[in-house]
């Protein structure tokens, strides 16, 4: 086990990494929207594809890799009768061959999939959002492999690279927007050359690929050889859909939502998706900084005391981090709908952003806040083997 100073310069290492990830991916939101305009028809093709791999990745998935991964690598580590790095290669390997073949199901049915969750939109808006879905699937693998290692990370005792190899993804589709604008890419669809459409798409998914990247070198350096085996088999599979089901559920009811959403912004006019997609970010964006960042500091603590199922210093930590944020999140989320046109306006009025759709994108409080805390310590007290717990998902995008 780590001992104190160790976990203090391993939190505050986190904190760092996670304020500098979702900087950056707030940075690689105003970006699209320079490049894309916001209230396009343009950005809406674009947002309404790449939302696609990471909902299918949930929905096959998100939920084991949120709630199983950790506990069941620390649990073979610490068997002595199991080769840990077979099984480690061995599970790797599963999820490579089982999202390869999601990837080639999903690109097949790309048509249909956009037509299920933008039914609104026109026909030239829809052949562009099947062209970009068509090299945007294929992040799903890489979403995977990725929460993969993150996981495997964690059991090793590498916990801040996992958020920092975000801060990979978001330069690069930071850089694929600057040289968009550079090559003279607009807002207007009807103007999107064919090398525009391919530096976009193939841009954004490079970026998934570099955080991969990242995360397969550092668990390199960790001491997992990177190897695919031709046989998978002896992982557990039933047991961890087993424990991943209720987590499941509640991913396959969240992409529900979504998708209901996605249907009803592309029946209600030009740019509905995007600004929608763009105010969402905004308004979850006080959460990302601030609540991951106070349950980050609290990580270490929290994880001990769910190692020793010490479930009163839990409930302590918990009530001290949702005061906290608490305190911070109501007077900014009274901001953010005080200020909510002037905050647009300031924020996305850039680029090939037209003013007119910038009406408040912030109407919602930020209330995942609290639910995020106690879903957090629902894991801790489930995965009390772990001397270290962190999400075994990707930290994508802001």
């Amino acid at each position: 086990m780590m001992d104190q100073p160790s976990f203090a310069r391993t939190g505050r290492t986190m904190v760092v990494a996670t304020l500098v990830s979702r900087i950056t991916g707030f940075l690689r939101t105003l970006a699209l929207v320079a490049a894309l305009g916001l209230g396009t028809r343009l950005l809406d093709a674009y947002t309404a594809a790449n939302v696609l791999p990471n909902s299918i990745y949930e929905l096959v998935m998100g939920g084991a890799a949120a709630s199983v991964l950790v506990p069941l690598l620390v649990r073979v580590t610490a068997d002595d009768d199991v080769d840990a790095d077979l099984f480690t290669q061995r599970l790797l390997s599963l999820v490579f061959y089982g999202l390869s073949a999601v990837v080639v199901v999903t690109i097949c049915a790309a048509p249909l999939i956009v037509d299920l969750t933008v039914p609104g939109f026109s026909s030239a808006q829809r052949e562009l959002a099947v062209d970009f879905a068509r090299i945007f699937l294929p992040q799903i693998l890489f979403y995977g492999l990725g929460a993969t290692l993150t996981a495997i990370l964690n059991v090793r005792g590498r916990f801040a690279t996992p958020m920092w190899a975000p801060v990979a993804n978001n330069v690069v589709v930071i850089a694929t927007a600057g040289t968009f604008l550079l090559a003279g890419g607009t807002g207007h669809l009807e103007r999107l050359p064919q090398g525009q459409m391919l530096l976009l798409s193939i841009g954004t998914s490079a970026g998934v690929v570099a955080q991969m990247i990242v995360l397969a070198v550092v668990t390199r350096r960790a001491g997992l050889p990177l190897r695919l085996r031709a046989d998978p088999r002896g992982i557990a599979v039933r047991r961890i859909l087993a424990m991943a089901g209720w987590t499941l559920a509640s991913v396959t009811a969240a992409q529900i939502v979504l998708i209901v959403v996605n249907r009803l912004a592309s029946q209600a006019g030009p740019g509905a998706v995007g600004v929608f997609s763009n105010a969402y970010t905004l308004f979850q964006l006080p959460y990302a900084v601030i609540a991951v960042t106070v349950i980050t500091g609290l990580l270490p603590r929290m994880s001990r005391a769910a190692g020793e199922r010490n479930l009163a210093q839990i409930t302590a930590d918990l009530s001290h981090s949702l005061r906290v944020t608490g305190v911070i999140l109501v007077p900014v989320a009274a901001a953010l709908v005080a200020l909510g046109p002037q905050l647009a306006m300031l924020l996305f009025a850039h680029g090939n952003a037209s003013p007119a759709p910038l009406i408040s994108p912030v109407s919602c409080w930020p209330r995942t806040g609290r639910r995020w805390f106690r879903s957090r310590a629902t894991r801790y007290c489930s995965a009390s083997t772990t001397p270290s717990v962190t999400r075994a998902r990707p930290h994508w995008s802001a």
